[in-house]
């Protein structure tokens, strides 16, 4: 039995990547259901690391900048290509991974195919569910509000 001062600490829904049924609306207003997978904390932090490095700092003049003997260094983060791999990594169905669906669409990158499938408005609408999965707040919490804000 689980220490009981621990217990409280021990949810299940913090380690499962939990698959929700979601609807997006193509652009003609048209249901699109998919399905997405609520990402571990530690997928997300790999994801993000993933995609960020860091270079050089130059002056105004391009000379280096060093400060106590040492490189400064600027650290760079590529948002648009970790914003793309989160919904790769979210969707389930449709997988973008695919291997038929990549080359139906001439994709090499899969980091390309949530712009290769969907159009930007239901990218956008993607892109609200999987903030709130990351956030862990539950799908079927949302206001119907905001899913009409998420439309337009």
């Amino acid at each position: 039995m689980a220490n009981s001062k621990l217990a409280r600490f021990m949810r299940p829904e913090m380690k499962a990547e939990k698959i929700i049924d979601v609807v997006i609306k193509d652009k003609d207003g048209n249901d699109m259901p998919i399905k997405m997978r609520r990402l571990s904390q530690k997928r997300i932090a790999d994801l993000r690391e993933i995609y960020r490095s860091e270079e050089p700092a130059y002056d105004k003049k391009g000379n280096p900048i060093v400060q106590n003997g040492k490189l400064v260094m600027r650290e760079k983060f590529d948002m648009n290509a970790y914003s793309h791999m989160l919904l790769v990594e979210s969707l389930v169905e449709p997988d973008l991974n695919d291997e038929e669906l990549m080359d139906f669409f001439g994709v090499v990158d899969v980091c390309d195919m949530p712009g290769a499938v969907f159009t930007p408005s239901e990218i956008s609408q993607i892109s609200d569910y999987a903030g709130d999965l990351v956030a862990f707040r539950d799908v079927e919490d949302i206001k119907p509000e905001e899913v009409e804000e998420a439309k337009n």
